[in-house]
Protein backbone atom coordinates (compact mmCIF):
# COMPACT_ATOMS: atom_id res chain seq x y z
CA UNK A 1 0.00 0.00 0.00
CA UNK A 2 2.53 2.49 0.79
CA UNK A 3 3.94 1.86 -3.12
CA UNK A 4 1.04 2.89 -4.21
CA UNK A 5 1.21 6.09 -2.06
CA UNK A 6 4.63 6.59 -3.15
CA UNK A 7 3.63 6.94 -6.54
CA UNK A 8 0.62 9.29 -6.16
CA UNK A 9 3.25 11.27 -4.23
CA UNK A 10 5.46 11.20 -7.35
CA UNK A 11 2.95 11.55 -9.92
CA UNK A 12 1.96 14.88 -7.92
CA UNK A 13 4.94 16.28 -7.20
CA UNK A 14 5.87 16.05 -11.25
CA UNK A 15 2.68 17.49 -12.18
CA UNK A 16 2.88 20.37 -9.94
CA UNK A 17 6.78 20.74 -11.05
CA UNK A 18 5.09 21.33 -14.58
CA UNK A 19 2.55 23.60 -13.61
CA UNK A 20 4.98 25.46 -12.25
CA UNK A 21 7.50 25.58 -14.98
CA UNK A 22 4.38 26.43 -17.57
CA UNK A 23 3.16 29.65 -15.08
CA UNK A 24 7.24 30.57 -15.30
CA UNK A 25 7.34 29.98 -18.88
CA UNK A 26 3.94 32.04 -19.55
CA UNK A 27 5.04 34.71 -17.49
CA UNK A 28 8.92 35.23 -18.61
CA UNK A 29 8.83 33.76 -22.26
CA UNK A 30 5.55 34.39 -23.66
CA UNK A 31 3.51 37.24 -24.04
CA UNK A 32 0.30 37.69 -25.83
CA UNK A 33 -0.55 40.77 -27.59
CA UNK A 34 -3.84 41.75 -29.48
CA UNK A 35 -3.45 43.95 -33.03
CA UNK A 36 -5.25 46.92 -32.91
CA UNK A 37 -4.06 49.13 -35.81
CA UNK A 38 -3.24 48.76 -39.53
CA UNK A 39 0.16 49.35 -39.98
CA UNK A 40 1.12 45.20 -40.52
CA UNK A 41 -1.35 44.76 -43.18
CA UNK A 42 -1.63 42.38 -45.39
CA UNK A 43 -0.04 39.84 -43.15
CA UNK A 44 -1.34 40.46 -39.54
CA UNK A 45 -4.60 42.73 -38.88
CA UNK A 46 -6.92 44.34 -36.12
CA UNK A 47 -8.29 41.69 -34.04
CA UNK A 48 -5.46 38.98 -34.52
CA UNK A 49 -3.31 37.82 -31.76
CA UNK A 50 0.68 37.42 -31.83
CA UNK A 51 2.32 35.72 -29.13
CA UNK A 52 5.71 37.38 -28.25
CA UNK A 53 8.91 35.43 -27.71
CA UNK A 54 10.20 37.90 -24.54
CA UNK A 55 13.49 36.14 -24.72
CA UNK A 56 14.59 36.57 -27.83
CA UNK A 57 15.82 40.40 -26.86
CA UNK A 58 15.81 40.43 -23.33
CA UNK A 59 12.97 40.39 -20.32
CA UNK A 60 12.42 43.77 -19.08
CA UNK A 61 12.30 43.87 -14.87
CA UNK A 62 11.87 46.67 -12.86
CA UNK A 63 15.71 47.58 -13.05
CA UNK A 64 15.88 47.34 -16.05
CA UNK A 65 16.50 44.99 -19.08
CA UNK A 66 18.06 41.74 -18.61
CA UNK A 67 19.95 40.47 -21.62
CA UNK A 68 18.59 38.44 -24.82
CA UNK A 69 19.30 35.37 -26.89
CA UNK A 70 19.75 37.31 -30.26
CA UNK A 71 19.63 40.50 -31.91
CA UNK A 72 16.78 42.56 -34.11
CA UNK A 73 17.09 41.80 -37.15
CA UNK A 74 15.89 43.53 -40.77
CA UNK A 75 12.48 41.82 -41.33
CA UNK A 76 11.73 40.63 -37.41
CA UNK A 77 8.30 41.74 -36.50
CA UNK A 78 8.33 43.59 -32.57
CA UNK A 79 5.88 44.62 -30.23
CA UNK A 80 7.40 48.16 -28.36
CA UNK A 81 5.72 50.22 -25.94
CA UNK A 82 5.34 53.84 -27.35
CA UNK A 83 7.22 56.38 -24.93
CA UNK A 84 5.11 58.97 -25.73
CA UNK A 85 2.16 57.08 -23.91
CA UNK A 86 4.33 56.70 -20.08
CA UNK A 87 2.78 60.47 -19.56
CA UNK A 88 0.03 62.00 -20.90
CA UNK A 89 -2.63 65.41 -20.58
CA UNK A 90 -5.81 64.09 -19.89
CA UNK A 91 -7.25 67.39 -21.86
CA UNK A 92 -4.22 67.20 -24.58
CA UNK A 93 -4.33 63.66 -25.83
CA UNK A 94 -4.34 64.88 -29.10
CA UNK A 95 -0.82 65.72 -28.72
CA UNK A 96 2.11 64.01 -26.77
CA UNK A 97 3.18 64.82 -23.49
CA UNK A 98 6.38 65.63 -25.10
CA UNK A 99 5.36 67.50 -27.90
CA UNK A 100 3.13 70.06 -25.21
CA UNK A 101 6.63 70.03 -22.83
CA UNK A 102 8.46 71.34 -26.10
CA UNK A 103 5.62 73.52 -27.22
CA UNK A 104 4.62 75.44 -23.41
CA UNK A 105 7.62 74.23 -20.81
CA UNK A 106 7.69 71.86 -18.43
CA UNK A 107 6.45 74.03 -15.50
CA UNK A 108 2.99 75.21 -18.06
CA UNK A 109 2.62 71.95 -18.80
CA UNK A 110 2.42 70.88 -15.43
CA UNK A 111 0.57 74.09 -14.26
CA UNK A 112 -3.32 73.18 -14.05
CA UNK A 113 -3.87 76.88 -14.59
CA UNK A 114 -2.06 77.67 -17.78
CA UNK A 115 -4.18 78.05 -20.59
CA UNK A 116 -3.26 76.90 -24.24
CA UNK A 117 -4.60 79.01 -27.28
CA UNK A 118 -6.90 76.38 -29.74
CA UNK A 119 -9.12 77.11 -32.44
CA UNK A 120 -12.86 75.81 -31.56
CA UNK A 121 -15.69 76.43 -33.63
CA UNK A 122 -13.68 78.65 -35.83
CA UNK A 123 -12.23 81.00 -32.82
CA UNK A 124 -8.98 81.31 -30.85
CA UNK A 125 -10.12 79.88 -26.94
CA UNK A 126 -8.01 79.33 -24.14
CA UNK A 127 -8.03 75.90 -23.28
CA UNK A 128 -6.67 74.69 -19.66
CA UNK A 129 -3.75 72.59 -19.68
CA UNK A 130 -5.55 70.10 -17.72
CA UNK A 131 -4.23 67.58 -15.37
CA UNK A 132 -1.23 64.92 -16.19
CA UNK A 133 -1.37 61.17 -16.26
CA UNK A 134 1.70 58.95 -15.60
CA UNK A 135 0.98 55.29 -16.82
CA UNK A 136 2.13 52.43 -15.76
CA UNK A 137 4.25 49.96 -17.87
CA UNK A 138 0.45 47.72 -17.89
CA UNK A 139 -1.25 51.05 -19.54
CA UNK A 140 1.22 51.55 -22.56
CA UNK A 141 -0.15 51.23 -25.99
CA UNK A 142 1.57 48.15 -27.46
CA UNK A 143 2.77 48.74 -31.38
CA UNK A 144 3.73 46.32 -33.32
CA UNK A 145 6.48 46.64 -36.39
CA UNK A 146 8.29 46.00 -38.83
CA UNK A 147 12.28 46.20 -38.44
CA UNK A 148 13.62 47.84 -41.95
CA UNK A 149 16.62 49.07 -40.39
CA UNK A 150 19.67 48.75 -37.99
CA UNK A 151 21.48 51.21 -35.84
CA UNK A 152 23.52 53.13 -37.75
CA UNK A 153 21.30 53.12 -40.96
CA UNK A 154 19.53 56.30 -42.62
CA UNK A 155 15.91 55.78 -43.66
CA UNK A 156 13.47 58.10 -45.67
CA UNK A 157 9.94 58.17 -46.83
CA UNK A 158 10.42 59.13 -50.43
CA UNK A 159 7.23 58.98 -52.35
CA UNK A 160 5.45 56.22 -50.57
CA UNK A 161 8.41 54.35 -50.13
CA UNK A 162 11.08 53.61 -47.40
CA UNK A 163 14.62 54.01 -48.30
CA UNK A 164 17.17 51.82 -46.24
CA UNK A 165 20.50 53.63 -47.06
CA UNK A 166 19.73 54.87 -50.46
CA UNK A 167 18.33 51.75 -51.10
CA UNK A 168 14.04 51.28 -51.57
CA UNK A 169 12.18 48.64 -49.96
CA UNK A 170 10.66 47.02 -51.79
CA UNK A 171 7.36 45.71 -49.81
CA UNK A 172 6.99 48.85 -48.22
CA UNK A 173 4.92 50.43 -50.79
CA UNK A 174 1.84 48.15 -49.63
CA UNK A 175 2.38 49.51 -46.09
CA UNK A 176 2.39 53.25 -46.83
CA UNK A 177 0.40 53.49 -50.19
CA UNK A 178 -2.72 54.18 -48.13
CA UNK A 179 -0.69 57.17 -45.77
CA UNK A 180 -0.20 60.45 -46.87
CA UNK A 181 3.12 61.51 -45.73
CA UNK A 182 4.47 65.13 -46.09
CA UNK A 183 8.19 65.27 -46.95
CA UNK A 184 10.64 67.91 -48.28
CA UNK A 185 10.81 66.55 -51.77
CA UNK A 186 7.10 65.85 -52.28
Amino acid sequence: MSAVRSQRRIGLAIILACIIVLVFLVQVHVERFRIAGLSMLPGIGPGDVVLVNKLAYGVRTSNGRLPGLGSIQRGDVIVMHHPAYDTVVVDHEHQTYRQLVRDHGRANVHDINYAVPMIMDGSIQNVPMGRVEYRPIADRVPMVARCIALAGDTVQIRRSFAWVNGIPEKDTLRYWVDHRISTMDD
